[in-house]
């Protein structure tokens, strides 16, 4: 049984080398090609005859794979999943046969495939059908005068308690909420940690977005959001750097990527910043898949195996 502090070095390792993956081979996958800019250049043979060139999103490698690289690129760096020191460097205009790995990949590799198969639900599957969305506190008869209040909560909290912050990326921008529960009209208010009021707000739904005055690291608030005739909701908030490192010139497929295996973070809860960011990029039906996944907290995070 591996500990969660194991479990997240194991996967930082995994993304700050470059070597998670979100596609699929009918293989056992053994290593990747690390990323460069002229990944296309350089062309994978498979099953001895099956030639096919590397990019962003063909850069896993299968034992008896072979990898050549064209003269036109100094060398290219493949990367084993037994261990982060485990590579090969393939110099320009050679070739290299990707070995079988002499050990199991045990927890390195189970890992990898939790969180591929994690990526692949939260942006290829469909979220289950979320209840109707109404009025905040109503049902879809507009009926609410006559509902009673239920407590106010927030999905994204992933049933942690009050104590338990929402973690966020130290940058500006504004920070979109919602909520369920509780009767309109909310009241929201953000406090420094001198109990400063930096934010005040009113809303007859259950949206509420919001912008901050500092977001530097350590920076720390707390949200409240106040309902008719239920108790408030408070949740901390802080401001911190990510647990790896965030390429902002990738790619839209690859950057939900990497927010997907940001929700493994077992040390934190980012689903708040995730669903920030998700929010900011341009409509999709990846997109809309993972966001609607969020919304009803519809995936397992637990690895049995372990």
């Amino acid at each position: 049984m591996f500990n969660k502090q194991s479990l997240t070095y194991i996967l930082w390792m995994c993304l700050s080398l470059g070597t998670c993956a979100a596609d699929e081979l009918n293989c056992t996958r053994v290593a990747k090609i690390h990323k460069i800019d002229a990944l296309v250049q350089v062309s994978i043979l498979r099953d001895g005859d099956k030639h096919e060139m590397a990019s962003r999103d063909n850069r896993e490698l299968c034992a008896g794979d072979t990898v050549k690289v064209p003269k036109s690129i100094p060398d290219v760096t493949i990367q084993y999943y037994s261990d982060s020191s485990n590579k090969h460097t393939v110099t320009a205009g050679d070739s290299y046969q990707v070995e079988a790995l002499k050990e199991p990949c045990q927890v390195w590799c189970k890992v990898i495939e939790y969180l591929d198969s994690l990526v692949n639900k939260l942006v290829r599957s469909e979220p289950l059908e979320p209840p109707p969305h109404v009025p905040a506190g109503g049902d879809s008869r507009g009926e609410a005068d006559h509902q009673p209040a239920s407590a106010i909560f927030m999905v994204l909290a992933a049933g942690n308690d009050s104590t338990v912050p929402f973690d966020l990326f130290s940058r500006e921008g504004p920070i979109p909420l919602f909520w369920r529960g509780g009767l309109p009209p909310y009241q929201i208010e953000v406090t420094d940690a001198a109990d400063n009021v930096v934010v005040q707000g009113q809303t007859e739904t259950n949206t509420f977005a919001m912008t901050l005055p500092d977001t530097d690291i350590d920076k720390a608030y707390t949200l409240e959001i106040r309902g008719q005739h239920s108790p408030p909701y408070q949740k901390p908030l802080i401001f911190s750097v990510p647990p790896f490192p965030i390429d902002p010139n990738a790619d839209q497929s690859e950057q939900r990527n990497m927010l997907a295996r940001l929700l493994y973070d077992l040390d934190n809860n980012w689903r708040l910043e995730i669903w920030r960011q998700l929010t900011a990029m341009p409509d999709s039906e990846e997109k809309r898949r993972f966001m609607g996944h969020l919304e009803m907290d519809d995936f397992d995070l637990e690895m049995d195996d372990f």
